[in-house]
This record gives structure tokens, C-alpha cells and sequence, in this order.
């Protein structure tokens, strides 16, 4: 996904949590020595947020193999760890699916 992608997305999550940061390592966010990363991690939340791309091409998060096992792995550790997981497309995303979730998730 392109960096300006990824940067609008992370000023969106900001307003929902100002200590937003993107590409956070699992090891260091919860007990575990897994390298795995979340695309967005809001520790004010306990929530990460994924973006699944390549929807349209085939990509690894619908295709199945290791890179989806991977993903599946990642997102069960974080779960057993207390973390709410949430996953969007981009054009989710730009139907305001993130901030919808987000939204009903203050109130």
C-alpha cells in the first residue's frame, strides 16, 4: 500500500487516540518474543487495526498459504492478549467503515 495511503490513515486513527502508531511490534506491546506487526496499533484502546490490500490481485490475505497462516497466527496471539482486532480493505476504509467502527467503539 502506498506510504500516503498509510499516512492518511494514520492521521484518521489519531483522532481516536493521539498515541496511534503504525507498524507496531508485537514483542514489544505484549508478552511474547513473536516479531509480528500491526499496521496500527492504538495502545489507548488496546485495539489494532489491520489494512488487508491485494483484494483485487490475488494478494496474501485471500489466497491462503503460509502468508495467511501467518496472518491468522498474528491475530490470534493478539487476541489471546486482550487485543480488540479490527481489519479493513482501503476501500472500506474510504467508505467510512474505520470510522464508523471507531465511533460506536467511544461511545
Amino acid at each position: 500500500m502506498k506510504k500516503e495511503i498509510l499516512d492518511t490513515i494514520l492521521l484518521l486513527l489519531r483522532k481516536y487516540d493521539k498515541d496511534v502508531y503504525k507498524e507496531a511490534v508485537f514483542k514489544d506491546i505484549m508478552p511474547t518474543n513473536r516479531r509480528f506487526r500491526a499496521d496500527y496499533y492504538l495502545p489507548n484502546l488496546k485495539t489494532i487495526i489491520e489494512v488487508n490490500g491485494g483484494q483485487y490481485i490475488n494478494g496474501r490475505h485471500n489466497r491462503g498459504g503460509v502468508g495467511y497462516e501467518n496472518d491468522l497466527t498474528k491475530l490470534n496471539l493478539a487476541q489471546r492478549h486482550g487485543f480488540k482486532i479490527y481489519q479493513f480493505t482501503y476501500e472500506m476504509i474510504k467508505r467510512g467503515e474505520l470510522t464508523k467502527t471507531l465511533e460506536d467503539e467511544m461511545e
